[in-house]
């Protein structure tokens, strides 16, 4: 499986240009196509009414001859190495001792995890803690029935044992 080195988008072996931007694709060993536009008959193929007014067509661009070559450089949708640093200990210990706090911490929580401009590593926390938060309340109010349901039953048992 292959990938557009330009946008991340999946192009199928044997492809010259990617399906989605139209970044052109070239295998490490192919030959790089000639840029000029004759046909092979020499002559200049007509290019729409564009042409004539010297304003270049609209469609999917070839990259710059000087631009470094497609494995020589990350895909442009990857973070540079170092860009973002991980948390430190102390700011996870924070940020979970923030999401104690009873509704505030909720609050905090959600913002956390579905705002905008926040630290992967800090989102990724609170969505954890979300997921984590819903199980617990869902096994506690299983449990609160649980519970109910056997109170419940032993009020009859003990019901029908005194008054009988």
């Amino acid at each position: 499986m292959k990938f557009c080195s330009h946008c991340g988008a999946r192009v199928m072996p044997g492809m010259t240009r990617c399906p989605a931007c139209g970044y052109l694709l070239l295998a490490p060993d192919a030959p790089a196509p000639d840029p000029s536009p004759e046909a092979a008959d020499g002559k200049t193929p007509d290019a729409g009414p564009d042409a004539a007014a010297g304003t270049p067509a609209a469609g999917p661009r070839s990259p710059a001859p000087d631009a470094p070559a497609a494995e020589d450089r990350p895909p442009l949708y990857a973070h540079p190495a170092g860009a973002l640093p991980g948390l430190t200990s102390a700011e996870y210990l924070g940020t979970l001792l923030l999401f104690l706090i009873p509704v505030a911490g909720l609050v905090v929580m959600l913002c956390f995890a579905f705002g905008r401009g926040i630290h992967p590593a800090k989102r990724n926390l609170a969505r954890a803690c979300l997921m984590l938060t819903l199980i617990l309340v869902t096994l506690l109010a299983v449990a609160v029935f649980l519970l109910a349901l056997a109170g419940a039953a032993a009020n009859q048992l003990i019901f029908y044992y005194m008054y009988g």
